[in-house]
């Protein structure tokens, strides 16, 4: 293989700056997210001045805009999606640890233990003056969200056979994705944190899956 994989998170939202799980609800940059991104293109270009052989983008909103206004035109791949929270949607840690009792870590207790109640039921919220649908499905597990990140890290190993690859979309996915890469427990994606709009680049080393650069 002689590409490297880019990762680049997308851009700061509201729900970034509250803590609330943002899964598969479609909220858009704030300001600081838009700006973000723009700066993020140009630390991307500084980093990699050539062309990618492939750009991927998460569906959701703030992954696009944010490849958008970096500069960058790509496809949308459903795979690329952030881990499904399930009912902690539109949640904080606290919300959660409070409704079920102790300190809870999605990481490790995942979201089975959440109760259905108001507060992880569907509802409508207002972010930016829009009224955003909060819809929870059943989620996802972590496992489910790892097979996820292998098949799409999988489906784009030819181009990089070629060149460089680069996938814009979510703090934990793209966590996930490179425990994927690295062919080690999901778990280790914990420890990967990630801020709004930094970049990760993922490569081989003498034929070993490394991590080159974190957190740019």
């Amino acid at each position: 293989m002689t590409g490297n994989l880019y990762l680049l998170r997308h851009g700061q939202t509201e729900w970034a700056m509250s803590g609330q799980y943002t899964g598969l609800t479609d909220i858009p940059l704030t300001e600081t997210g838009r700006e973000q991104a723009k700066n993020a293109g140009e630390r991307l270009r500084s980093m990699h001045p050539d062309e990618f052989i492939e750009i991927i983008t998460s569906p959701s909103q703030r992954a696009i805009m944010t490849a958008e206004l970096a500069g960058y035109a790509g496809h949308v791949d459903e795979r690329a999606h952030e881990w499904d929270y399930g009912r902690a949607e539109g949640n904080t840690r606290q919300t959660i640890s409070r409704l079920i009792g102790h300190e809870w870590d999605i990481w490790k207790d995942g979201t089975n233990l959440i109760p259905v109640c108001d507060e992880t039921s569907e509802r409508i919220e207002t972010i930016n003056n829009q009224s955003i649908h909060i819809q929870p499905t059943d989620g996802e597990t972590l496992n489910d969200a790892y097979e996820r990140a292998n098949t799409l890290i999988e489906s784009i190993k030819p181009a990089l056979d070629k060149s460089d690859v680069l996938i814009v979309a979510h703090s934990h996915i793209i966590r996930i994705l490179a425990t994927a890469w690295l062919q080690v427990n999901p778990l280790i994606a914990q420890h990967l944190e990630l801020g709004t709009a930094e970049i990760a680049v993922l490569g081989e080393h003498k034929g070993t899956p490394v991590i080159k650069k974190w957190g740019c």
